[in-house]
């Protein structure tokens, strides 16, 4: 939801502190809720500033807690997929996380896991079961 102007918000301060209505009034002459009106007169009183709060919290990461431990097996192991990285994060640092969670930690560090074209072809050649080689 969009925040409201700073102009908007002083007016309707101003509305309010001239004293002669109520928060219901000066409510329905801007078109806001009481609950916006009273919470700006009282962010007024109290900071003497009318502008918007920043929205929500900063969260950080599970992984983005442990960065250094796992872009250090990241290092050690380059070439896991993610379910062994999964599997290894939980043995060594006991965090439960998914797989979906270790891809976009990957991907906000500017890292990929593509796999060497070569040597996939060369793995599924030889370690596939039921087939002989003449």
């Amino acid at each position: 939801m969009p925040t409201h102007s700073l102009d908007l918000r002083q007016r309707v301060v101003a509305a309010y502190q001239a004293g002669n209505t109520s928060i219901r009034q000066v409510a329905k002459r801007f078109m806001v809720t009481k609950r916006t009106v009273h919470r700006w007169v009282r962010q007024y009183q109290q900071t003497q500033d009318l502008a918007p709060k920043k929205a929500g919290t900063k969260r950080v990461g599970i992984l983005e807690q442990h960065r250094q431990e796992v872009m250090a097996i990241i290092t050690e192991h380059p070439d896991f997929y993610l379910w062994q990285y999964q599997e290894l994060l939980r043995e060594r640092l006991g965090i439960n996380v998914s797989i979906v969670t270790i891809h976009n930690f990957l991907k906000k560090q500017g890292m990929t896991l593509k796999k060497d074209l070569l040597q996939c072809k060369s793995q599924r050649r030889g370690g596939a079961k039921g087939t002989t080689s003449l």
